[in-house]
């Protein structure tokens, strides 16, 4: 598992560009609450060493963030409102909207040491076929949830799908149930 990984983030670590279109499905369960449903969709496109661009409908709320990187601004629907942060190098991919690429990990200098800061365990599932194409098959295991990955073998290895679930991370704040 960790060759895989170590694959995919000296690729992420390489690139001096990235762009990101990805579907949000989320379900979150609440004990004593019925599970809402949240669907959604961001794109990333991302610069480096500094400079993004996210944009994501979800549930009806919209929202765009921009870094050129000096300053980030962004911009959310509901509730109207803009705000700006100044940042830098190190700041810049810290923004909480990054935490789709699996919290800023893809795009950081070192995804790999990203990716295990917080990590317990990591587990090779296998090879598994998604939309006809093999992709390997990780389970990531950290205090907050688990994450599945499936990363694409070869030339690039891309992370084609991923699944986060933060039941850990609910129920340390005090919450009893998930988001997956």
């Amino acid at each position: 598992s960790m060759k895989v990984l170590r694959t995919m983030s000296n690729y992420y670590a390489k690139a001096t560009s990235l762009s990101v279109a990805a579907k949000i499905n989320a379900n979150i369960a609440l004990a004593g609450q019925p599970t809402q449903k949240s669907t959604g969709m961001v794109r990333y496109q991302v610069k480096r060493p500094d400079k993004y661009h996210i944009e994501f409908i979800s549930d009806g709320e919209k929202g765009l963030s921009i870094s050129n990187g000096r300053t980030a601004t962004t911009y959310l629907t509901q509730p109207n409102q803009y705000t700006q942060k100044s940042v830098n190098q190190t700041t810049v991919f810290q923004q909480p909207m990054l935490g789709l690429l699996l919290n800023g990990a893809l795009v950081a200098e070192n995804p790999l040491n990203a990716l295990s800061k917080d990590l317990t365990r990591a587990t090779y599932v296998g090879v598994e076929k998604l939309d006809g194409v093999n992709y390997h098959h990780l389970k990531l295991f950290n205090s907050e949830g688990d994450v599945d990955l499936w990363i694409g073998g070869g030339k690039r290895p891309l992370v084609h799908k991923a699944i986060i679930d933060q039941s850990r991370g609910l129920a340390a704040a005090g919450h009893a149930g998930s988001v997956i």
